[in-house]
């Protein structure tokens, strides 16, 4: 996905802060994922978002149907 991306043109980030737009998540999901890596950038993106940001939570397979 994040060859991908860049290959369309975006900027790519391991972290989530406020100059983030998007933030992909993918189709599996857990109900321990707030204990993972990738449900604390999904918390801290909420949390932004909560705090004004514009960013937006889209999940992999939606972003795909655009891309094509």
């Amino acid at each position: 996905m994040d060859t991908l991306l860049r290959l369309l043109g975006a900027q790519t980030n391991s972290s989530i802060n406020k100059s983030v737009n998007y933030l992909v998540i993918g189709t599996l999901a857990s109900r321990d994922w707030l204990y993972t890596s990738h449900g604390r950038k999904i918390e801290k993106a909420l949390l932004l978002k909560r705090g004004g940001s514009e960013i937006k939570v889209i999940a992999e397979r939606r972003l795909l149907k655009y891309t094509r």
